[in-house]
């Protein structure tokens, strides 16, 4: 959790700074590379941090350890999904692939 919660300031430091460099009167919400760099992919990584932080919550609460271990691994599965598939893959892993 601390290194989620880690990445997520840098991320928000880093998004900071990308739109203050960024062209005033650029249309984010026109451009749909530009939508997912500066709206849909912060959006999503809060909501991964969230569900990270409430999973982490529900293992805290008094109830038995099948339910607890369950809710929580789901939210950490939603979780999951959502920050892999808001990972820029079209770019190269690997340089030269």
């Amino acid at each position: 959790m601390i290194s989620a919660h880690l990445t997520l300031v840098v991320g928000l430091i880093l998004l900071i700074v990308d739109l203050v460099h960024l062209p005033s009167g650029t249309p984010v919400m026109q451009n749909a590379a530009l939508r997912r760099q500066y709206v849909e992919h912060p959006v999503a990584m809060l909501i991964a941090i969230v569900l990270i932080t409430i999973g982490r919550g529900v293992f805290r609460k008094n109830i038995s350890d099948k339910k607890k271990h369950l809710r929580a691994a789901n939210l950490f599965l939603v979780a999951l999904i959502i920050i892999l598939a808001m990972i820029p893959w079209d770019k190269a892993l690997i340089p030269g692939m």
